[in-house]
């Protein structure tokens, strides 16, 4: 049984639908990544996903159980936590404080200080700026500190909106490396990222969106290889990306 399977989905905006019907599942343990150009509808589904967005038709069904419709905050105590596009935290309050809303905002068992210090072997320097305002924090840290509070909630999908936007390159692949390690210790992985390259090389399997739909699907190294994905989707990107 899949742990994620969306069937048929459909978001809209007002009258215009941003998320077309679209279908795809996650596997227990996997990445899966979600690539496509701005406006393609990505955002749109996780959000949808998450249940900051109710969708209009369609089932979206975790761990056996339809969720569609279910407050967002219920979503979060059944195990998918988000990290939203542009290192959302909370400026005024410190780097601890952000973590520990992390850990309230669900029904953890344990100590918040053992999720912590989870936290702490991926992103060090949190640990180092524990007590530091949060807004003080350079780019880098604050996408550590995003992924870091959602991580403190013990998820069971983790969802990740464009973790490298913004950041500089050196700065891009500590990111990756560390969704990877996360992966590794047995969190599976919703991605959506514009390095299209990284989240396809990293990715077991990996879906293309295009104006609301999915035009493509396959396993990540299937898509940095396929024609179409060079030739036509994403435009420039994914030449870029997939050139070899």
């Amino acid at each position: 049984m899949s742990l994620l399977k969306v069937e048929d989905l459909v978001t809209k905006y007002g009258e215009i639908p941003a998320v077309k019907g679209i279908s795809f599942e996650v596997e227990e343990g996997e990445i899966v990544a979600l690539i496509g150009a701005n406006g393609a509808g990505k955002s749109t589904t996780l959000l949808t996903i998450s249940g900051a967005l109710k969708p209009s038709s369609g089932r979206i069904i975790f761990g056996g159980k339809e969720i569609q419709g279910t407050p967002a905050h219920e979503i979060a105590n059944l195990g998918i936590m988000q990290c939203p596009e542009g290192k959302r935290i909370f400026a005024t309050m410190t780097v601890e404080e952000n973590l520990l809303l992390g850990y309230y905002s669900c029904r953890n068992e344990g100590k918040p200080a053992e999720a912590m210090h989870r936290v702490f072997k991926l992103f060090p320097v949190l640990e180092e700026r524990l007590h530091q305002r949060s807004g003080t924090l350079s780019g880098g840290e604050r996408q550590m500190l995003a992924m870091g509070r959602a991580l403190m909630a013990k998820p069971r999908l983790l969802m990740l909106d464009e973790p490298s936007l913004g950041l500089a390159p050196i700065l891009v692949e500590t990111v990756l490396d560390t969704i990877k390690q996360i992966n590794d210790v047995g969190t599976t992985v919703l991605l959506v990222e514009q390095n299209a390259r990284a989240a396809l090389s990293m990715a077991d399997r990996g879906y293309v969106l295009e104006v609301g739909n999915i035009v493509l699907e396959g396993s990540g190294q299937q898509l940095l290889r396929d024609e179409g994905v060079q030739k036509a989707y994403l435009g420039g990107l994914v030449k870029q990306v997939c050139a070899t």
